[in-house]
């Protein structure tokens, strides 16, 4: 409860002294979205169905998929239960190669990072496209690539946020 207080106290003299942030700058959040190629490690698009996901959790992940299709909001919720809608995020879902997923994942991004979705409006439904991505631990805060300032609250359940998407020829 004291530290409680302390923050809220901390909030109210930066809101009164018209700072924009009350907490510490010195706070980074994920994911970095000029993360390296070499840092991504590989899985399947399998590994990263809801039931396995927190496995990865924190992890930087690539893997290779059929693009199926997006959608202008995103549907996140635990396994087996009602997702609710979250209209500042954009979903586009992903097959494994050759549509060997019998559930796609759904991948986010946020409604103004749109650099990140061009590649899914110039795709066609079952093209190959390389994926690069993070995943958010569950109820934990996370950046947007076009405004690294703005923190987006954390989800209830882990979360794949597309990091790029690089089209590829069928193998």
């Amino acid at each position: 409860m004291k530290g409680f207080l302390q923050i809220l106290s901390l909030g109210i003299i930066a809101i009164a002294s018209g700072c924009a942030t009350p907490v510490s700058n010195s706070v980074t959040y994920a994911p970095n979205y000029d993360t390296p190629d070499s840092q991504f490690v590989p899985v399947k698009v399998q590994a990263l169905a809801p039931d396995f996901r927190d496995e990865y959790a924190g992890k930087y992940v690539v893997f290779d998929g059929a693009y199926l299709s997006r959608m202008e909001q995103a549907l996140i919720g635990p396994p087996g239960d009602r997702p609710f809608i979250v209209s500042d995020f954009r979903t586009a879902m992903i097959g494994g190669p050759g549509m060997a997923t019998a559930q796609p994942l759904h991948l986010i991004y946020h409604i103004d990072d749109r650099e990140l979705g061009r590649p899914f409006v110039e795709l066609q439904a079952l093209n190959a496209v390389k994926i690069y991505a993070y995943v958010v631990p569950a109820r934990t805060p996370f950046t947007t690539k076009s405004q690294p300032a703005r923190i987006s609250r954390g989800f209830p359940i882990p979360v794949v946020v597309l990091i790029k998407a690089v089209p590829t020829s069928a193998k």
